[in-house]
């Protein structure tokens, strides 16, 4: 495996966000990582521009679309977002099978870490919830270790384009953790959609049909539609009570939100802990961060779609949908840290012409 600052910067920023989301995220420790790991990814950003020769055009094209993403960003209580975009340049021009590669290490590297520190006793395998012991890992809440280990089947999946039963294999052990162990539903339900359609990705027939292909294009922005039309409508329709139990009280805090949070173009100030949990990626960006941040990322998917198809990586179509489905469910799969179709976009970007010197 050949090391490069683009593995070096995924490897670091994915590290520093697990750690984050783990019990050592409050630490002064951390504090101190976190400081030094963002120092040496600026580094790694500048020398990796220095090194290159600015095409203006394409740069000035670049340029325009980050200053209207910071100016969404600033005044949508988005601060998180702003690292997408030093994502984005730190690894702009990765091959694709770097990219998974470098995702898959990241992870791997923390579940063995965090199941090392749970050995030592520094952290909890388990907590109490609700009266049970649930596995975390060292995590905040089951949740992110749902979301790590789907991470990493669905990188493992996706490494080749060849069917592998062992994989299907790996998809179901990990959504029976995820539902009965960790008791992740989310998790669960993201696995499950991950293991019916990786048989049907592996056929590429699948991909020839235009009314697919558009559907994909748009698949964020009707996902968020469904979700806003659910939650205003949820109070009307007894059948979606049934729905809301098994999903954990999910459709209720929607229609929470729906009727309580206007939709603007630069979001509401307001924190979900202070009122309640809002588990979907789709609605916490329309009611929080804006509207004018949700039709962006609706538009990044759609350049990630043409882009897999100019390409013919049609195997990173099988975590676009998943993710997609997973966002229905929490908001982590919104983020570059968990989606690596958002990362994805910085595959072989042009922007940047190779100067002769290097």
């Amino acid at each position: 495996m050949e090391f490069t600052i683009e593995r070096l910067f995924i490897i670091i920023l994915q590290f520093l966000y697990f750690l984050s989301i783990s019990n050592l995220g409050e630490g002064n420790l951390y504090k101190g990582l976190l400081f030094c790991g963002v120092i040496l990814c600026v580094v790694i950003t500048v020398v990796k521009i220095d090194k290159k020769e600015f095409e203006l055009k394409k740069f000035l094209v670049f340029l325009s679309i980050i200053a209207l993403s910071v100016f969404g960003i600033l005044f949508s209580k988005g601060k998180e977002f702003a690292l997408l975009f030093m994502y984005f340049i730190g690894i702009m021009g990765i091959e694709k099978d770097d990219l998974i590669e470098s995702f898959l290490i990241a992870d791997l590297m923390y579940f063995i870490f965090s199941f090392l520190l749970c050995i030592l006793g520094f952290l909890n395998f388990t907590i109490v919830d609700d009266g049970k012991n649930i596995l975390v890992l060292g995590f905040q809440n089951k949740n992110f270790l749902g979301l790590l280990i789907f991470d990493i089947v669905t990188l493992i999946t996706i490494r080749s384009e060849e069917y592998d039963v062992r994989k299907t294999v790996l998809q179901l052990v990990s959504m029976i953790l995820c539902l009965f162990f960790i008791e992740c539903r989310s998790a669960g339900y993201a696995l499950i959609s991950l293991l019916i359609i990786y048989p049907i990705f592996i056929n590429r027939k699948f991909f020839e049909n235009k009314l697919e292909y558009i559907g994909l294009q748009l698949e964020y922005l009707i996902l968020g539609i469904i979700s806003l039309i659910v939650a205003f409508i949820f109070p009307k329709l007894p059948v979606l009570k049934g729905i809301d139990k098994l999903l954990s009280g999910r459709l209720s805090a929607w229609s929470f939100y729906a009727f309580n949070m206007p939709i603007r173009l630069f979001g509401n100030y307001f924190y979900t802990a202070s009122l309640m949990p809002l588990d979907n990626g789709y609605l916490t960006i329309i009611f929080r961060y804006g509207f004018l941040l949700f039709l962006m990322i609706c538009a990044m998917s759609l350049i990630i779609v043409r882009k897999i198809y100019k390409r013919q990586d049609y195997i990173l179509l099988l975590p676009f949908i998943c993710y997609s489905i997973y966002a229905l469910f929490e908001f982590s799969p919104m983020t570059i840290f968990n989606n690596i179709c958002f990362a994805y976009l910085a595959v072989d970007v042009g922007i940047f012409e190779e100067s002769e010197n290097y």
